[in-house]
């Protein structure tokens, strides 16, 4: 295509110095413990992103969790080694022991890979019990509990 008129160019280079500055969607950057989605939000017209949380390769299951801590220190668990509140441990009702879960925390996206280790939660509508250590990672400490999703890591 060959342009004769010079006008023409110039009228062009406007849209052209506009194409080349849009994004077409940043790329998905590596967020806090998981992964972002970006959007736009239409309403404020900024560049927001949403979190997602990582997904494992178990079924996720969604639920509260809670925390034991200083009092169950030292005792055995059900698997027979004793509780050890700095270790990264869960209990959990029906899983083998041994098994790896990631446990994210649903209201700020922060996870932690646990080992089951014991049996419990023995409160209705809990799904899993996590150490004291796991819990300060996951923001449980101030306010006892919150929604999460489990998913086994292996």
């Amino acid at each position: 295509m060959k342009i004769n008129n010079k006008s023409s160019v110039f009228s062009l280079l406007p849209c052209m110095v506009l194409a080349a500055c849009q994004t077409y969607g940043v790329p998905a950057s590596a967020g806090y413990r998981g992964y972002w989605m970006d959007t736009i939000n239409p309403n404020q017209g900024y560049y927001q992103p949403a979190w997602q949380p990582p997904m494992g390769q178990g079924v996720g299951m969604v639920g509260k969790a809670s925390y034991y801590a200083q009092q169950y220190q030292g005792r055995p668990t059900a698997s027979g080694e004793p509780y050890n509140m700095y270790d990264m441990t869960a209990a959990h009702r029906d899983l083998p022991f041994g098994t790896l879960l990631r446990v994210t925390n649903l209201q700020t996206g922060r996870f932690v890979i646990v080992r089951v280790n014991d049996r419990g939660p023995s409160k209705p509508g809990r799904i899993v019990d996590v150490s004291w250590a796991a819990a300060l990672e996951l923001g449980l400490v101030q306010h006892g509990s919150a929604d999460v999703q489990v998913e086994i890591v292996r």
